[in-house]
């Protein structure tokens, strides 16, 4: 009787034993695990919500890039086009006309017969349509006088003739200009006689007034009547149409 009363005594303490292990021992421990496991999910989900800010960091930063690089290249692309027009309006001049040449013949910036023929035609000018503009412009080329070669600087052929304060003067179809041989001393100029007049003009031999002219106006050795009297060609380097009086003013 005793026998069976200590072995149900046994039975209920180990029961007893079990659930107070149950109680005190298995349930906290896996209340731990629980909240080790519940950490361990919050700590992999603020991961994995730092991975995703971070990709989508990465993600605006690449379009923020890509943006940039697009209005850049949008900008150089609208760039190109204006340097492209401004080279062109450098590179590109305005053709003259034959008109524009001819006037510039005139003023004699293209030299003088065969030398003006060569610079024309190395320019890419018509010679021949220039130098018809030209001659319809100016007077032709003047004739030789017949006066006589008796003429001094005491006979008067105009009542206003060249002089020193006036500069310019247009007379007999032609314009009138004078240089003075104390600027340009004309040593080359095969001038017989060479001396000075009463007027102030240099003459040669025959009493005729030096003169410088475009040579495909009037060549050397033209004979032209000047308001100062005849004069005869033995220089060049003026405009076209212009006569150049030689003086010692």
């Amino acid at each position: 009787m005793l026998t069976l009363r200590t072995k149900a005594f046994k039975r209920i303490v180990r029961i007893f034993l079990v659930v107070f292990v149950i109680l005190f021992v298995c349930v906290p421990t896996l209340g731990v695990t629980a909240q080790s496991m519940t950490r361990n999910v919050e700590v992999e989900e603020a991961a994995s919500q730092n991975d995703t800010t971070t990709i989508i960091d990465n993600s605006v930063i690449t379009e923020q890039k890509q943006a940039t690089e697009a209005v850049s290249e949008t900008q150089s692309t609208v760039q190109k086009p204006e340097l492209k027009v401004e080279e062109a309006i450098e590179v590109t001049e305005p053709v003259k006309s034959d008109e524009e040449i001819a006037d510039e013949v005139i003023k004699g910036l293209w030299g003088n017969g065969e030398d003006r023929k060569a610079r024309l035609t190395a320019a890419g000018r018509d010679y021949e349509a220039i130098q018809k503009i030209v001659s319809e412009k100016v007077p032709s080329s003047p004739k030789q006088t017949t006066q006589s070669q008796s003429y001094t600087s005491s006979s008067s052929v105009c009542d206003n003739p060249l002089t020193p304060s006036m500069g310019v003067k247009y007379f007999n179809g032609h314009r009138e200009t004078w240089y003075s041989q104390r600027v340009l001393p004309g040593t080359g100029l095969k001038i017989p006689g060479r001396h000075v007049a009463s007027d102030g003009t240099i003459r040669d031999v025959d009493n005729y007034i030096v003169l410088a002219s475009d040579l495909s106006y009037a060549p050397r050795g033209t004979i032209i009547m000047t308001s100062l009297g005849p004069g005869k060609v033995y220089d060049t380097g003026c405009a076209y149409g212009t006569i150049d009086i030689y003086t010692d003013w």
